[in-house]
This record gives structure tokens, sequence and C-alpha cells, in this order.
């Protein structure tokens, strides 16, 4: 232990001892018991009785009574809906079906008759051209040719293609956007010599201006000067339509076009 503390406590105790011998003891008067008493009945006799509390009943709602489950409210029975659709009578669904084959039968037979009309084309091209004699040109010999031009003024950016042989009466002409002639019209080929002009055929172009014709003539084509295409009635008339294109035959003697608009 610390002997400081210790020392202190001695102090204390020996203060204590001596406050108790320097107080003088009286004794106490003889009614100090009976008030004494008296003092503690009546503190005893003014405290409150104690309160009996008394047990209340305990009311338990109806509700708890009851099972859970019957505090749940059940679900009405909804109108159960609808489902099936109304089945279509027996006479719908007949024509239905008849629509629908007349539908397809249609379709197949449209798709036959386009298929045979467009084989009817083709047949009736290839019996044009089985007609018409082969285009030979003999290469043991010299292939004349010309290259035709649009005419001043048309403002078009057409061109043809001219070749023959010397020694034949047939030739072939390939022609490049020229425009759709007007309602009524077609075009013609012309080979011109002075004076004389002579037709060798008529013709009409595809949607992008291209034509090809191959014609016959009864005077060989080096016997002209001039080649020109030029606009005319439905088939044909005389070489007093608008020219469009024109070209020199490769092997007349030199000159040039006239500027007019005939080919005469």
């Amino acid at each position: 232990a610390c002997p400081e503390a210790l020392a202190e406590l001695e102090d204390f105790r020996r203060i204590q001892d001596d406050m108790r011998e320097s107080v003088p003891q009286v004794e106490p008067s003889a009614q100090f018991e009976a008030r004494l008493f008296a003092a503690i009945r009546l503190e005893t006799n003014s405290a409150p009785a104690p309160q009996t509390i008394k047990p209340q009943p305990v009311v338990t709602p109806v509700e708890a009574l009851v099972p859970a489950l019957t505090l749940v409210k059940e679900p009405q029975a909804q109108p159960a809906e609808r489902s099936q659709r109304r089945p279509l009578p027996f006479a719908w669904l007949a024509a239905a079906v008849a629509v629908a084959a007349l539908l397809l039968t249609n379709g197949y037979w449209m798709a036959q008759v386009n298929g045979l009309n467009e084989r009817m084309v083709r047949l009736e091209n290839d019996a044009v051209i089985a007609s018409q004699e082969s285009f030979v040109l003999d290469n043991s010999r010299p292939l004349n040719w010309s290259r035709m031009t649009p005419d001043e003024g048309t403002g078009i950016e057409a061109a043809a293609f001219l070749m023959w042989n010397a020694d034949s009466d047939r030739g072939l002409l390939y022609v490049r956007n020229l425009p759709e002639p007007e309602p009524g019209k077609t075009y013609q080929l012309w080979f011109v010599e002075g004076e004389e002009s002579m037709s060798a055929g008529t013709f009409t172009v595809d949607d992008d201006g291209n034509a090809v014709l191959v014609f016959d003539i009864t005077e060989p084509i080096d016997n002209y000067h001039w080649a020109r295409i030029t606009d005319a009635p439905d088939g044909g008339s005389d070489p007093a339509g608008r020219i469009f294109v024109h070209g020199v035959i490769e092997n007349a003697e030199d000159s040039e076009p006239d500027s007019t608009n005939s080919a005469s």
C-alpha cells in the first residue's frame, strides 16, 4: 500500500476519535421514545393503501376467432372469356377454299400464258430472221463501211454504222441513241446519188434509241454517194423527211453533203 495514503487514513481515524471524545454525551428524554414511535405510526397510517388491479376481461374480436382462411374473400368466379371463336359456317369455309384455289389456278395459268407469249415472240423473231437470207460478208473481198453522224441543227448525239460488201446488194445498219420518232412516224434509210434516191427500208428504235437493220437494194451500194436517215410516215415515203443522221459512202468521190433537210 501507499505510505502516504496509510498516514492520511490514520490521521482521519484519530480525528474521528477526538471528535467523539469532545462531544458531550446527553441522555435522551423519556418522551423521545414515545414521540419517535408515534411519528412512525402516523407515517404508516397516512401511506396510501395498495391498489388492487382487477383483471379486465379480454375482448377478443370475432375476426380473431375465425380462421384466417375465412377472412380471405374467395375470388369471385369471373365469366370465362371466350377463348374459342365462333366456328365459321361450312358455306363460308367452302367459299374461302374455292377462292384460294381460283387464285392459285389463275396465277399458274397467267405464268403459263406469259411464258407462251414470250416464246411466241421469240419464235416470230426467229421466223423473221430465218425468212431473210443470211447477211454474209465475203472476207475474200474488201469490206466497205461508213460512219454516219448527226445532221447539223438536230441537237442529238446519235451515231450510225453502215457496212456492206462491194459486190453485194445487201448491207447492215446499226444505230445508237436515236430519239424515238414522233407518233405515227418511223425512220427510213436512204442512199442518195445526185437527184436519185433509193430507200433501203424503214425501222424503229428501242427504249435506248438503238436499232439494227439488214436491208436489200436492187443496185450496188457503191453506186451512191450519201447515206441518210430521215423520219417518215409509217410504211415509208418519198425522201422528203427531216435528216437526222448522214454519212459518206466510203468508195464515193470526195464531196460534201448538202445542208438541206431533204433527202433529195
